[in-house]
């Protein structure tokens, strides 16, 4: 392998747009709820529900729900969306909310009865204001600037969204690694001329229990995805031999982490709040602890271990491109019949 071998290795390139999506992000996390004096489109409101007989009056022993909250914008009823709008605290809203929510399950839940209660869901109610606040975004100041990058790091707009940039190309980073090893294993392939014994390898196959009840059609159209990663599996074995590409148990570990903490983002929480020994465990537990994680952790080490190797070996004809751009490139690859 030398620098004969081109592979496109694609520079996400942060625009304005993605930037702006960036500071708005930013803004969002250390925005605050502050109280207002009425109520108005976006705005949360706190207030007591009490339950109406048909005459206006309220029920004895009815439902009462105290400091309910409640949405403006996720009220699906327009009307009474705007009788909300302009009110005041210790202002009512006398309305049936049957049909101000998503269904009888969230109406259930904010007056805190059960669900099939066809009385309650069904009956009018006075909704009595007593908190209305919204939300502000943080202003993009000196304030913001510390409790991002820390106290004194950035000092003006203008430094605040070159460390934008820096992060925005430091997250893409893996995305264009992953295009990379796509478009390195693709070309390698093509490159290697291996001849396989075909008919053997799906007379193998076809021995396995996972495939003995494939129909013949859907086996004949999964093959050749078989004899691709056959043929990468061989290529990396040979890449690993040839340059003494070890891993260390200590970098499964890692890695181990590495997927703990990017499974407690998914769930919202963000990244770098947790202490290195509870990370420590979880990884322990979900992964190291089961034989076939560990053999799938090693595996991912080695070929990420191969693709760097390659990446370095290999001429990079590199390229720019938008974040739009690179990732119109896999809906492209997506779209391609399998």
């Amino acid at each position: 392998m030398n620098e004969d071998i081109e592979i496109p290795f694609y520079n996400i390139q942060p625009d304005d747009e993605l930037i702006n999506k960036y500071i708005d992000s930013h803004t969002s996390k250390y925005g605050t709820m502050n109280s207002i004096d009425e109520v108005i489109e976006g705005a949360f409101i706190k207030g007591n529900f009490i339950q109406l007989n048909a005459d206006g009056s309220e029920t004895e022993n009815g439902v009462l729900t105290e400091m309910a909250s409640v949405s403006v914008d996720h009220i699906k009823d327009e009307g009474l969306k705007k009788l909300f709008i302009g009110a005041k605290i210790d202002d009512d809203i006398i309305s049936s909310f049957k049909n101000a929510f998503s269904g009888d399950a969230e109406l259930a839940k904010l007056l805190g009865v059960d669900k099939d209660n066809a009385e309650a869901l069904s009956s009018d109610y006075k909704y009595v204001i007593k908190e209305i606040t919204k939300f502000d975004k943080a202003e993009v100041n000196q304030e913001l600037f510390d409790k991002v990058y820390g106290e004194g790091e950035v000092k003006s707009e203008e430094e605040f969204k070159e460390k934008i940039i820096a992060e925005i190309k430091q997250n893409s980073l893996r995305d264009s690694d992953y295009k990379f090893s796509l478009d390195a294993r693709e070309k390698l392939i093509a490159d290697v001329n291996m001849a396989l014994p075909e008919e053997f390898l799906k007379k193998w196959l076809l021995m396995k229990d996972e495939y003995k009840k494939v129909k013949e059609e859907e086996f004949e159209k999964d093959f050749p995805k078989f004899m691709t990663d056959i043929k990468w599996q061989l290529i990396t074995a040979k890449i690993v031999e040839d340059n003494k590409i070890e891993v260390s148990h200590d970098e499964v570990k890692d890695l181990a982490i590495q997927y703990t903490e990017m499974q407690f983002v998914q769930y919202g929480l963000p990244a770098g709040s947790f202490p290195k020994e509870q990370l420590e465990q979880y990884a322990t537990e979900q992964f190291l602890k089961k034989e076939d994680e560990v053999r799938r952790l090693y595996d991912k080490k080695y070929e990420d271990k191969v693709v760097e190797h390659v990446k370095g070996a290999v001429k990079l004809d590199e390229k720019d491109i938008s974040l739009e751009g690179f990732n119109k490139m896999f809906e492209k690859v997506q779209e391609q019949p399998a």
